[in-house]
């Protein structure tokens, strides 16, 4: 119909015209996804997660694509990544975090004949810096953080950023990189 002019749809341009059938062809499964979400969780200015009557769920905060109402009925293109930083920005900058709560009873500071305290599930046990200088190593990894001595053996190959993100500092004093990418609270899992 292209060389007609005008198709059963009354289609009149066919800029890929005339179309070459011999092949090769190509096929793909198309599926329906989630590509983007709307929201529907109702905030406040600072992202604090709003009930329905309006009153603040305390604690509670959202950011991002779970968020409603941000872009009206429709959104850009593209602009997924940048409300998530945003938003996620917004948030951080509204919730408090008390960094001044020890997360151990006992601190020590650590030097080569100075103990630093082993946190166990029922006592604390003295080691020195020279004993914790013989945990550096995949089987056996000790780092001390903040004068304490943490066991990561078993930790090292579920870290985000992979074991050698800490057997990096394992049997010395990791506490000034662990603070530059971690909160202090993080430890109380270990």
């Amino acid at each position: 119909d292209a060389q007609n002019g005008r198709d059963a749809f009354n289609k009149t341009f066919f800029p890929n015209a005339p179309f070459d059938v011999s092949g090769p062809f190509y096929a793909g499964r198309v599926t329906p996804v989630v590509h983007y979400t709307m929201g529907g969780v109702k905030v406040d200015n600072t992202g604090r997660v709003l009930r329905p009557d309006g009153s603040q769920i305390v604690g509670l905060y959202a950011a991002g694509e779970i968020i409603g109402g941000v872009h009206g009925k429709n959104r850009l293109g593209g602009n997924a990544l940048t409300e998530c930083a945003v938003f996620g920005r917004l948030v951080g900058e509204d919730i408090v975090v008390d960094s001044s709560t020890p997360t151990t009873t006992t601190t020590t500071t650590m030097t080569a004949s100075a103990p630093v305290q082993q946190p166990t599930k029922s006592e604390f046990k003295d080691v020195s810096a020279i004993e914790l200088a013989k945990h550096a190593s995949a089987d056996d990894c000790w780092v001390a953080l903040y004068g304490q001595v943490y066991d990561f053996t078993d930790f090292l190959e579920d870290h985000p950023a992979g074991a050698e993100a800490i057997l990096k500092y394992g049997g010395t004093d990791g506490t000034a990189i662990f603070e530059a990418v971690h909160s202090r609270n993080m430890l109380d899992d270990f």
